[in-house]
C-alpha cells in the first residue's frame, strides 16, 4: 500500500511538471476525411478539450486518410511526436484487423497508449426505403468498403453465417459511396451505419433498418432484429469477438512510447471533460449511445481482446476474409 501511494505521488509530481511545459497546440488526428461523421464528433471533443488541458492549448482536427485508419495507426506507432502535441481518435477495427491479419501490418497497433472510449454502439443493416429487400433474399447484393472496414467484415459474416447466396461488392472508398450505390440500385443492402450516425443524419427518410449487429439487449431496446440471433457455438464466440470495435467506439490514444506522465495528464483531462455537463449535452445530442470509459478500462479490454483464443481468431479469419 505504501509503495502504491509513493508511486502515485511521484506520478502526480511528474504530471505537474509536464503540465507546466505542455504544448500550446494539439492536433486530434482522425483516420477519416474531414467530411466524415468521425470528424464531426472530433470537433465537439476538440471544442471542449482545450479547457481541460494545461494552458488551454489550441486544439485542431487533422485528417490522415488511408486504409480506413491503418495509416494513422502506423504513424501513431512509429513517427508521431510523443510530447503530447498529437492525440488520435481512432477505431478499434484497426486493432481487430491486426489480430485477424497480422502479416498485413509492419507495426504493432497494441503499443498505442490508450486514453478512453466515448461510446458503446450497435450497427444497423439497411436497405433503400424506396427499394426494400430482405437480407435472406436469393443473391442479394451487399455493399462494402475494403477488407479493413467494418462494412466488409459485417458483409462477410452475413454471407457466411446467414445467406451463402449473397454477393459482396467491395471496393467502395467510404460510406457515402456505398449509400449512393444503394440509392442507384447497384446494391440492395449494407451493414455499417451506427445508431448515432443513422439518427444524427435522419437516414430513416432514405434507408430502412432490416436488422442489427451488436449487443442483443441494446438491439431489442431499439426494436431492431438481431441479425445473428440464431448463431451459436464457436460462431457465437466469433460474433462476440467481432463486435469489439463497436462496443469500444470513438477511442482516443497517444503515440506509442509516450511517457506515463503525459498520458496521465490526458487521462485526467478526459475524466474532467466527461464530467463537464456542457460537453455531455452537446456530445449526446450527436451520439445518443454515449458511454465514456477511461483509459484503464479500455486498456484492460484491449489486453483481453489481444488474448482471444486462437481458435476463435482462426474461425473469424475464415468467416470475414
Amino acid at each position: 500500500m505504501l509503495k502504491e501511494t509513493i508511486t502515485a505521488m511521484v506520478l502526480l509530481l511528474a504530471s505537474n511538471s509536464v503540465a507546466a511545459e505542455f504544448p500550446s497546440k494539439v492536433s486530434i488526428k482522425i483516420g477519416n476525411s474531414m467530411s466524415s461523421g468521425t470528424a464531426a464528433i472530433a470537433r465537439v471533443i476538440a471544442e471542449h478539450l482545450s479547457g481541460h488541458l494545461p494552458g488551454n492549448p489550441v486544439v485542431n482536427i487533422e485528417a490522415v486518410e488511408g486504409a480506413r485508419g491503418v495509416q494513422l495507426a502506423r504513424q501513431m506507432a512509429t513517427t508521431e511526436p510523443k510530447d503530447g502535441s498529437v492525440v488520435a481518435m481512432t477505431s478499434m477495427s484497426v486493432l481487430h484487423n491486426f489480430l485477424i491479419d497480422p502479416a498485413g501490418y509492419d507495426f504493432s497497433v497494441a503499443d498505442t497508449v490508450w486514453l478512453g472510449a466515448f461510446a458503446n454502439t450497435i450497427v444497423y443493416c439497411v436497405t433503400a426505403r424506396a427499394n426494400p429487400a430482405a437480407l435472406t433474399d436469393e443473391g442479394i447484393i451487399i455493399g462494402a468498403a475494403n477488407k479493413a472496414s467494418d462494412f466488409y467484415r459485417n458483409g462477410m459474416m452475413l454471407k457466411n453465417l446467414i445467406n451463402p447466396s449473397a454477393q459482396l461488392v467491395s471496393g467502395f472508398t467510404n460510406e457515402v459511396e456505398i449509400m449512393a450505390a444503394l440509392e442507384r440500385g447497384e446494391i440492395q443492402a449494407y451493414c455499417g451505419p451506427t445508431r448515432s450516425t443513422y439518427e444524427r443524419e435522419k437516414r430513416a427518410d432514405i434507408q430502412q433498418i432490416v436488422a442489427g449487429i451488436g449487443d442483443p439487449q441494446a438491439l431489442e431496446a431499439r426494436g431492431v432484429s438481431d441479425l445473428f440471433k440464431d448463431v451459436d457455438g464457436l460462431d457465437r464466440d466469433v460474433l462476440e469477438f467481432s463486435t469489439f470495435p463497436t462496443k469500444w467506439f470513438y477511442t482516443m490514444g497517444l503515440p506509442a512510447g509516450t511517457s506515463p506522465e503525459i498520458a496521465e495528464v490526458y487521462r485526467e483531462a478526459l475524466r474532467s471533460l466527461n464530467a463537464d455537463v456542457d460537453f455531455i449535452a452537446e456530445f449526446t445530442a450527436r451520439v445518443p449511445e454515449y458511454q465514456f470509459r477511461p483509459g484503464d478500462m479500455l486498456s484492460e479490454a484491449i489486453k483481453i481482446h489481444l488474448a482471444t483464443d486462437p481458435a476463435v481468431i482462426e474461425r473469424a479469419r475464415q468467416i470475414t476474409q
